[in-house]
């Protein structure tokens, strides 16, 4: 779920890769290896393609029908969350409610928390609302239109100052040596680093 998405080409495509080095001794034998998974597929987040999705784990959170936790997440419709530009919602023949449930079975079979799980399925309803913070300006980065409503609520979710969380958006922060500096992005920059 936190991994795969639809392409064009499969409907639970893995976005990431994994690096395998297989190691020989002198004579030619294996005699052990490592695996490396990278390459998280990060532009997926904020962008699709037509005819593919976002991450699994998006849609399932959004497809869930406990009132409770869609209020504790401040879920709204799917349509609402710009980061979840393409033009495929549902995949045929695929539950996002069901397999939400089989997601949330295979965290707690591998030891995750009912506790921790709210605090996952929390940063992953914040993305989906800092993708709805509006950020307007030329120069300056300033909140436009609905942006400090959806700062405000993914501020929240995120248990952080939104002013805190704002200037982490529209900063960036360099440590040379012991000495660390804060400069200002422009409004362009600090959309692409929402």
């Amino acid at each position: 779920a936190f991994g795969n998405a639809k392409t064009i080409r499969n409907n639970n495509s893995s976005r990431f890769g994994k690096f395998l080095r297989v190691h020989f001794d002198r004579s030619g034998q294996v005699c052990g290896g490592s695996l490396v998974t990278y390459l998280l597929e990060k532009s997926r987040v904020v962008r699709q393609a037509l005819g593919e999705r976002s991450y699994h784990i998006f849609y399932q959170l959004l497809s869930s029908k406990d009132e409770e936790e869609r209020k504790d997440l401040k879920l709204l419709e799917v349509t609402s969350y710009p980061y979840l530009t393409g033009d495929v919602f549902q995949i045929d023949g695929v539950s996002d409610e069901e397999n939400f449930q089989l997601t949330k079975d295979a965290l707690e079979t591998i030891g995750v928390t009912q506790k921790q799980q709210r605090e996952v399925f929390r940063i992953v309803s914040a993305v989906l609302h800092l993708g709805r913070v509006e950020i307007g300006g030329e120069d300056t980065p300033v909140l436009a239109g609905a942006g400090d409503e959806a700062l405000i609520v993914a501020s929240e979710l995120l248990g952080v100052d939104k002013d805190v969380l704002f200037r982490s958006i529209t900063t960036t922060k360099r440590t040379i040596r012991n000495e660390t500096t804060y400069s200002p992005l422009s409004a362009e920059q600090s959309r692409a680093a929402r």
